[in-house]
């Protein structure tokens, strides 16, 4: 039996998050891709944001609108798209499949029903986000709820769906020797931000900000609680990340105090997050060559 690691990527249709799912398809895990949209999901590319290392690696992208929380939570299936890379690594043409699918498996069910493999959730990076750039007292209902929903409220309902998933993988305790890729405990991996810190203080950004810092404490406690089930979380807060749709909708005065308020910071790409993402999940597999 093979034993492959499945990835879930939330944001993952464009900016950082595609970065990420582009990065750990190319390390040999399985991916589910999760963007706002159809729309978004069909363009997923296979040879872009999806690739493939080895005969059971499968893939997939589900249309699911975070920002609609909690409704989205009552909901089994998702319309999505699965994508089967063929008989040979690196394949870049396979079958693309539209259909109805699970976000996670039910009980004694798979991702995948693929013969000779078996898949587990191993990772999950909450990276999408809607950023804002209006003073507070600008700042509907309507906006606050979606701030909110998408960059705090689903990430920590998806945190307790994959938490489950992995306190399973742990109990299964599946054999390293077995799997596709070096075998590391299962991580929650949380993409914040710096204006969530303390000492930022950036006018045009305050819900963004509240939603961030939330994100960020709450992925320390959630620390603590699951540590002693062997699942790991962890949080990143990147600074201003260049090319991604949350830098380029902040109005020019946000955007000018956000660089000198990160001066002494260097500007990252997604690719820099991708693979800070990769060194936290992977730890010292971090730098060895997969592909």
């Amino acid at each position: 039996m093979n034993y492959v690691p499945v990835a879930v990527v939330t944001g993952a249709t464009r900016g950082i998050g595609r970065a990420i799912a582009s990065l750990l398809s190319r390390k040999g895990l399985a991916c589910v891709l999760i963007g706002s949209s159809a729309e978004s999901v069909r363009r997923v590319r296979v040879g872009e944001q999806l690739h493939f290392t080895h005969p059971f690696q499968k893939h997939r992208a589900l249309a699911i609108d975070l920002a609609r929380w909690p409704e989205w939570t009552g909901e089994s299936r998702f319309w999505g798209v699965d994508f089967s890379g063929g008989e040979t690594a690196g394949a870049v043409a396979g079958e693309a499949r539209e259909g109805s699918f699970r976000l996670f498996p039910g009980p004694r069910e798979q991702l995948w029903e693929t013969p000779g493999a078996h898949y587990f959730v191993s990772l999950l990076v909450n990276c999408a986000g809607v950023s804002q750039h209006s003073l507070s007292v600008r700042t509907g209902p309507a906006q606050i709820q979606r701030i909110m929903n998408l960059n705090f409220a689903s990430c920590v309902s998806l945190s307790n769906l994959a938490a489950k998933q992995m306190l399973h993988t742990v109990r299964q305790r599946v054999p390293p020797q077995h799997c596709v890729a070096p075998y590391v405990s299962p991580c929650i991996v949380n993409i914040s931000s710096v204006l969530g810190a303390p000492q930022m203080a950036i006018p045009g950004t305050t819900v963004y900000a509240a939603s961030k810092a939330a994100l960020s404490q709450y992925t320390r406690v959630l620390t603590q609680e699951v540590t002693s089930w062997g699942v790991r979380a962890a949080c990143l807060e990147p600074g201003l990340v260049s090319g991604t749709d949350m830098t380029n909708e902040l109005g020019a005065d946000a955007q000018r105090q956000l660089v000198d308020g990160l001066i002494g910071l260097p500007t990252q790409t997604p690719e820099d997050v991708a693979a800070a993402v990769w060194q936290v999940y992977a730890g010292e597999n971090a730098r060895e060559d997969m592909q």
